[in-house]
């Protein structure tokens, strides 16, 4: 399940909410696997062609085998410029 949310703060910057569960199972294994994530990120047009944004995420996964498990924890930062 994956939800997002938009939030324009001026004509030239917006906020970007994200949130994604999910849950995976392995059968054969008798492996079940839940993942999770949210993201917010920041984006703004600096000029017709210059934008960046920065992100904020956090990840995990949950698993019912040993070994299996983690977190991540990111942030990234970008610059985008057409020709």
């Amino acid at each position: 399940m994956f939800a997002g949310w938009n939030w324009r703060l001026t004509p030239v910057t917006s906020f970007n909410l994200n949130g994604n569960v999910s849950r995976i199972e392995v059968p054969t294994s008798n492996r079940v696997d839940d993942f999770w994530a949210v993201s917010a990120g920041l984006n703004r047009q600096f000029q017709p062609k210059l934008s960046g944004s920065v992100i904020a995420r956090h990840q995990a996964r949950s698993s019912n085998q040993s070994g299996n498990d983690y977190t991540e924890n990111s942030i990234t930062a970008l610059v985008n410029m057409s020709f």
